[in-house]
């Protein structure tokens, strides 16, 4: 069984939650540093 193709899934996701989570922070608060470091 292949563990390339899991661990590309799992840090995809997790990249995606972390950026809606950094946006949505973002949404809330209007800091800039959130909105760069959601986007980095």
């Amino acid at each position: 069984m292949s563990w390339l193709a899991p661990v590309i899934v799992g840090i995809l996701s997790g990249s995606v939650i972390l950026v809606a989570v950094f946006l949505y922070l973002y949404e809330r608060e209007r800091e800039s540093w959130m909105g760069i470091w959601g986007l980095a």
